[in-house]
């Protein structure tokens, strides 16, 4: 359902002026994200999770070297906008879609997504990885379009945009939400019948930082995975409350989406 929600957004906003890069749609559940092709080698993706954090995630998937891994994260990357300036990021390496490349992301925050919407290039380096720069078309373009798809998602997941952007700052997780969710909170028949779920859910955090309401808002059949994820997140579900614009603790919603998967 999102995928059509993207598509319409990107159809408008995204116009590329150059034959040799073109931005598609393309995302997983309960994100917004793109897809920038080139004559190159490296392919660029930006990726954003709706009434989660301001920031994005870019992805550079690139060929992959038999003796390389995959799954390893990377500590003190050097990230540098062109222009833009530059700073240090964390990474991690992921599988890419085909045995022959592999993805290595970097989460950007609020400034990092300022940053990109001016950028013509973005270079990616660090001791255990080749040297990457990957050019940047219509950056403010494809960034208006993650804007229009993130609100559009907040509006069907019953969060106002309007209203979660006017906040000095978002709900904060005190650590990875997936850190609080192991193998062990399965449901039982999901474990017999190795069928996963992407589940999105919302969280409502009242200014303590803790977990009040939970509901999962897509799918709405995942019975079983619906009672185990909140039952989680209310009992393990720690942040930094939303701030007001006076920078006073405020309840707020977040937005997450935690994904089953078996191997």
């Amino acid at each position: 359902m999102l995928t059509s929600i993207g598509l319409s957004v990107l159809l408008f906003a995204v116009q590329s002026t150059s034959s040799q890069f073109a931005w598609a749609w393309d995302a997983e559940a309960g994100t917004c994200g793109y897809r920038q092709h080139s004559s190159g080698r490296n392919i660029l993706r930006i990726s954003s999770t709706p009434g989660s954090d301001r920031g994005m995630t870019i992805s550079v998937e690139v060929p992959r070297k038999p003796s390389e891994d995959d799954w390893e994260p990377l500590q003190q990357v050097q990230l540098a906008f062109e222009p833009g300036g530059s700073g240090i990021a964390s990474a991690h390496i992921f599988p890419g879609r085909d045995l022959k490349s592999r993805d290595i992301r970097v989460g950007l925050g609020e400034d990092g997504r300022r940053r990109f919407r001016n950028a013509k290039a973005i270079s990616i380096s660090h001791p255990q990885i080749a040297p990457i720069t990957v050019p940047v078309n219509s950056g403010p373009a494809v960034l208006d379009a993650m804007t229009r798809c993130e609100d559009v998602s907040m509006r069907k997941w019953g969060i106002d945009p309007l209203a979660w952007r006017s906040l000095q700052s978002p709900p904060e997780p005190a650590e990875n939400p997936s850190s609080w969710i192991t193998f062990n909170d399965l449901p039982v028949a999901a474990i017999r019948s190795r069928v996963g779920a992407d589940l999105i859910t919302r969280l409502q955090v009242d200014q303590n930082g803790r977990v009040v309401d939970c509901t999962v808002v897509e799918p709405r059949n995942a019975r079983g995975f619906r009672e185990n994820v909140c039952r989680v997140f209310r009992l393990r579900g720690k942040f930094a409350p939303a701030r007001n614009t006076q920078g006073q603790p405020v309840a707020a919603p977040y937005m997450t989406v935690v994904r089953y998967k078996f191997q």
